[in-house]
């Protein structure tokens, strides 16, 4: 009986992680979607007016590829919105599936970054508890602004699909499924780029994932490299023709000549993927600074760099998305649009922490380093902070989000006798808005599709007591 339960004991403790593994992503994505179910609304903001251009197009038949390779701001959205022109032949371009969307991005998210921290890390019980806090942070309400406006599944694309491409890049090589992998990745890395602009960032961090991976003979590793840089230069090649500039933007270079305003601005954006604050968030930042420093020169150390080259990858695209973030915006002082603090820019400081915690946890439990262990100690401990604060703040910051949303809605409707001064609510020009309002009122699409928005509240998400 001793050796019959003895004999259990492996498979029990097998069956226990990963049900563990499977509710840390199942719960915080459920947890997601009753986010969007509480406090989406359905209404156009920002720069989803933009997006009603392509709409006016449409209805007089000359909406072309063009139209969509255009950039906006640094941006091209073609994959996107080219889905939100198909999506909204079924849904009259109600924005709140696009908000569920995104939540499915962060799951796709989140179930590839598994997959390579199951091959890399491995899947004892204690590797799969170590794994917790990754869906968690991918999940958290500090993205409340990219769960809650539905324009926020460009950056969702960006993310995914470089999340996506790195890990297919890691799989290249590895038998006939490796071979089918780097294509797939090519085409996962294309998209990400003509989503939002820091998805063309995928390329240099896939670059040196190839570069620094042990995996695949080295003709094929030599032909992988070739094709990635070229299909990477036409890439670029194409996005900066059709880009003309920053307009009267400041210049990316602003920060060449401000390295101190642009230092801070960057350590910022990094913390800010824990924390709601701009003093936190810098402090934040320059502890995840010194974890990184410390974690690459542990790599170096112990020669651990080819068998973590996912994570080394995956930082290097967090941390390049947030420098260009930091170039592009830094400039533009006190715009509320341009704060470090903004939750849309988490989406891209989240997986920088999540690669953080991937390398560190490889270190302690296959390198068996106790310098490692401390650090990814000292990483969970901000990381569970940061979770824990993010859910409660993420609630109010929903309800708030909510509540401005309802009353535009309701200016929308009665956009034929609300005042210009109305429409500022918007987050876009004035004009504009009130004369693509009418638009949107003549072919019932969004807003005027259902029933007018009641001034009551819908059912909410609410917090455990």
């Amino acid at each position: 009986m001793k050796g019959a339960a003895k004999r259990g004991c492996p498979k029990t403790s097998a069956r226990t992680a990963r049900v563990t593994t499977s509710l840390s992503v199942l719960l915080p994505f459920i947890a997601s979607l009753l986010y969007v179910r509480s406090y989406g609304v359905d209404v156009f903001y920002a720069d989803e007016w933009d997006f009603v251009a392509l709409l006016r197009e449409g209805s007089r038949g000359t909406l072309g590829a063009a139209d969509l390779l255009t950039h906006h701001n640094e941006h091209v959205y073609l994959f996107p919105w080219g889905l939100m022109l198909l999506l909204g032949r079924f849904t009259e371009f109600n924005t709140v599936p696009l908000m569920y969307l995104v939540a499915a991005c962060l799951l796709a998210t989140s179930l590839a970054v598994f997959h390579v921290y199951a091959r890399s890390v491995g899947r004892s019980p204690l590797a799969s508890l170590l794994f917790v806090p990754a869906p968690l942070l991918l999940f958290s309400f500090r993205q409340h602004e990219n769960m809650l406006w539905g324009n926020q599944v460009t950056f969702a694309f960006a993310q995914t699909f470089s999340v996506l491409a790195l890990c297919l890049l890691h799989a290249a090589g590895n038998g006939r499924l490796g071979r089918l992998a780097f294509p797939s990745a090519a085409l996962c890395v294309v998209i990400a780029s003509c989503s939002a602009a820091p998805g063309l960032l995928a390329w240099p961090a896939g670059l040196m994932l190839l570069l620094i991976s042990p995996a695949g003979g080295k003709p094929a590793k030599k032909l992988f490299l070739g094709t990635w840089v070229l299909l990477g230069a036409a890439v670029w090649g194409l996005y900066l023709a059709g880009y003309s500039g920053p307009g009267s933007a400041p210049p990316p270079s602003f920060v060449l000549g401000h390295p101190a305003a642009g230092a801070e601005y960057l350590l910022t954006l990094s913390g800010g993927a824990l924390f709601w604050r701009e003093g936190t968030d810098l402090a934040a930042g320059l502890l995840l600074v010194f974890l990184a420093t410390a974690s690459l020169a542990l790599v170096l150390m112990l020669r651990k760099a080819g068998e973590n080259a996912f994570w080394i990858s995956l930082g290097t695209f967090s941390l390049l998305s947030l420098a260009f973030i930091a170039a592009s915006r830094s400039g533009f002082g006190e715009e509320v649009f341009a704060q470090a603090v903004l939750s849309r820019y988490a989406v891209f400081s989240i997986p920088g922490i999540v690669a953080l915690h991937g390398l560190l946890a490889n270190l302690t439990l296959n390198a068996r380093s106790r310098v490692a262990a401390v650090l990814l100690a000292v990483l969970l401990v901000a990381i569970l902070a940061g979770v824990v604060l993010s859910y409660p703040r993420g609630v109010e910051a929903g309800r708030e989000t909510e509540e401005s949303r309802r009353q535009a809605a309701r200016i929308l409707v009665a956009h034929e006798t609300e005042p210009l001064a109305a429409f500022t609510i918007f987050g876009h020009d004035p004009r504009r808005v009130q004369r693509y309002s009418r638009f949107l009122d003549k072919r019932d699409y969004s807003t005027f599709a259902g029933p007018s928005p009641a001034p009551t509240a819908k059912p909410r998400f609410t917090q455990n007591p």
